[in-house]
């Protein structure tokens, strides 16, 4: 679960900045229970156009890649702009997660402008008493094991291990500490950490307009009962859902002939290393399901959707953006994921207000049966009710005079639990919406 996001001279955030999923009301209404705490189900994120609501998710993004990865030479220019002097200054991200019954405070900083990575950390948290033990502290080019990792405890094999790790990864200035552990797979009681920190970082999906969530994962089961009834109850037209075969020769017609190749190749390479593939594909306006056991067996199937009262069966590509965006946020309600954290940004885009809504309540129900978080940038008023969310669940991102993006929760205001939020929201009492200036004749 993730308990707070901090970042600094990225993008629009120039000074530091906090998403918190920690509840500051003492209910624990709509939360997820952990051990000793508890943390928000949901963040909205609102704010008018150019403010940098978006901006958020892509902090998120770009430092799960960088950890992932390493610095990639496209995001050399993501340092805050509205200084010149932010250039040359560091860009920090700081986490604060929680994973197998254990809190752990991660962050690194980094001259984003040259690429170059300099110092990390990773703490322990005890929230009964809020202290910390620091498990690592590294600064870029350090060769001393005994002065990087603060456990005295660990075993010889391991210490030893980790001597050479620090003089590889001494002279490399794009990939993290934590990363490079994780790439090792070490298996040792002494680097729990490490394991950890590997399957907190898979569990954060960030999501982008028109990309799918996890690919279409539900689809992978035939049985489309579920897939129906929700459609239905969002009165989509649609009755029923199934697959028919397809030739590479139809794909190519409807799609980019080189990306199809790619794809083919793609399979032949899974194949041979994992001896069978299965996976859902969207391509441009189309839905495609790849089955194959070898090379010289590749199965393709398109779906394909029945309506009420039409006996015509229609190709995914006919339908509205609405329900093509409805399929592709689907996978979060049907998701068999019992710990996941969803960042999605415009999660209204294309849907209607009360679809929207209704989609919110069914996830607060599902997400009560699991440890699944969601955190969504909107423009969709409608959805601002606090009878909906929590009042430290909604917040809002608005520039100040200088053009740095600042972020913070409706919870700062006196607001009562019963009143109607929207409309003082839209009058501009809690900012994170357009200002407009007279146009010059």
């Amino acid at each position: 679960m993730l308990l707070k996001f901090d970042v600094s001279n990225l993008l629009s955030f120039d000074n530091r900045v906090s998403l918190s999923m920690i509840p500051s009301l003492s209910s624990k209404k709509d939360t997820i229970k952990l051990k000793n705490s508890n943390v928000l189900q949901f963040s909205a994120i609102y704010g008018a156009n150019a403010s940098g609501k978006s901006n958020v998710v892509h902090a998120l993004d770009i430092m799960q890649r960088i950890i992932k990865h390493g610095v990639n030479i496209l995001d050399i220019n993501s340092y805050c702009k509205n200084d010149a002097s932010n250039k040359n200054k560091p860009t920090e991200f700081e986490i604060l997660y929680y994973i197998n019954g254990r809190y752990y405070n991660y962050g690194f900083s980094l001259i984003i402008s040259k690429g170059v990575l300099e110092n990390e950390w990773l703490e322990i948290i005890d929230p009964k008493n809020d202290s910390k033990k620091t498990i690592l502290n590294y600064a870029r080019g350090n060769r001393n094991v005994d002065t990087v990792f603060y456990d005295n405890t660990f075993q010889n094999e391991t210490k030893d291990r980790l001597k050479t790790y620090l003089y590889d990864l001494s002279d490399n200035k794009e990939d993290l500490l934590m990363s490079d552990l994780v790439r090792k797979k070490i298996k040792s009681k002494d680097l729990v950490f490490v394991k950890d920190f590997k399957e907190w970082i898979n569990l954060l999906d960030i999501n982008f307009p028109e990309e799918p969530i996890d690919f279409y994962e539900y689809m992978a089961d035939e049985n489309f009962d579920r897939v129906e009834n929700i459609l239905n109850e969002f009165n989509t037209g649609i009755s029923k859902v199934y697959f028919e075969k397809v030739t590479v020769d139809e794909i190519i017609k409807k799609t980019d002939k080189e990306v199809v190749e790619g794809i083919i190749k793609d399979i032949e390479s899974h194949i041979k290393k994992q001896g069978k593939v299965m996976g859902i594909i969207r391509g441009g306006k189309e839905l495609y399901r790849i089955k194959a056991d070898s090379i010289d067996n590749i199965e393709v199937s398109t779906i394909k959707l029945k309506h009420n009262n039409c006996s015509t069966a229609f190709d995914f590509r006919e339908e509205s953006d609405g329900t093509r965006r409805l399929f592709d946020l689907l996978d979060i309600v049907l998701t068999g994921k019992q710990h996941a954290i969803y960042v999605i940004d415009e999660l209204e885009k294309s849907l209607h207000p009360v679809l929207v809504k209704r989609l919110l309540e069914i996830l607060r129900v599902e997400f009560t049966k699991r440890k699944i978080q969601l955190i969504f940038t909107t423009h969709e008023t409608h959805i601002m009710d606090l009878k909906l969310f929590r009042k430290d669940e909604i917040w809002f991102v608005e520039k100040n005079e200088y053009g740095a993006s600042n972020l913070f929760s409706l919870d700062i205001f006196k607001v009562r639990s019963d009143k109607i939020i929207e409309n003082g929201y839209l009058n501009g009492i809690y900012g994170g919406i357009p200002l407009f200036k007279k146009m010059v004749d």
